[in-house]
């Protein structure tokens, strides 16, 4: 499954990141954590959130850098007073995207909802998904999830079958509301897009995020309300996978923030939050 994965072990050809090496996440002078990690706990988020035992598990020594810096209602808060420059997350708001936290919920009572939990370690499980090196099995320290421009499904397979990329995985409804059944990744990006139409646009095409174009926002006929539209929509953006890591989280701060932005209600999905086999009545049935 991995012959085609290329293997170059010589690290001074690294040109992005270069500055992540072994010690980054491996403490070479302790053993007290699995596999001599510096860590594999993390005890909240920015806002308070405490994640829950047993959820992410290695992965949580990733999620210690890739979450967002602020408390987002806060933050969101502060922007109405004075808007201020980079009014979106810190770039790496994945861990708040995987454990559904963080985001501005617009009362939705969603903290919490994960799409992913059930992953044994989180990040490590998809992006270190193990490969074949000569006689023996190694975690792939790449991290990418693309790999010479193709999607790495490896991780993804045990539960969504021998999928070649992402988006083959479709979403149980029509998310973005185009009347078409697509893959999550697709649904994902057309709820952004549907949600973008409806944000003030700054030179560049994007959502307003700096205090020079603030008047933009401020004369918006949904403001303040558009604060944490504009907020959520980089919320999504930069977690960078488009509904892979969450997708019940993303799709529910997206749609939500459609509402506000318009004023008009979506149509509640009624997605179950829980599973379970009722008793085969009657029987045959």
């Amino acid at each position: 499954a991995y012959a085609d994965r290329k293997y170059n072990p010589d690290y001074s050809k690294i040109k992005r990141l270069a500055s992540i090496a072994c010690a980054t996440c491996h403490d070479p002078h302790s053993e007290e954590n699995p596999k001599q990690l510096r860590t594999v706990s993390l005890d909240s988020l920015a806002n308070g959130y405490r994640v829950p035992a047993k959820i992410g598990g290695l992965g949580q020594l990733c999620m210690n850098c890739h979450r967002a810096r602020e408390n987002t209602v806060a933050r969101i808060a502060s922007q109405q007073q004075r808007f201020a420059d980079r009014f979106y997350p810190h770039y790496s708001p994945q861990a708040d995207m995987y454990l559904g936290a963080n985001a501005y919920e617009y009362n939705l009572g969603i903290t919490g909802l994960g799409t992913h939990h059930g992953v044994k370690d989180g990040c490590v499980t998809c992006h270190m998904a193990e490969r074949v090196l000569g006689s023996s099995v190694h975690a792939d320290h790449e991290l990418n999830m693309k790999v010479d421009g193709k999607d790495f499904v490896e991780g993804c397979k045990p539960c969504h079958g021998e999928i070649t990329h992402f988006d083959e995985i479709t979403g149980a409804v029509d998310y973005d509301g185009n009347g078409r059944m697509e893959g999550v990744q697709s649904e994902i990006k057309g709820l952004l897009a549907r949600l973008k139409s409806f944000l003030p646009l700054d030179a560049t095409g994007e959502p307003v995020n700096m205090a020079r174009d603030s008047m933009l926002v401020k004369n918006h006929p949904r403001y303040p309300a558009v604060l944490p539209a504009i907020f959520d929509y980089y919320f999504v953006k930069k977690d960078g996978s488009y509904g892979v890591h969450n997708t019940k989280y993303a799709v529910a701060i997206l749609r939500a923030a459609i509402g506000v932005v318009t004023g008009v209600e979506l149509e509640n999905l009624e997605l179950p939050q829980t599973f379970e086999l009722s008793q085969n009545y009657p029987n045959p049935f």
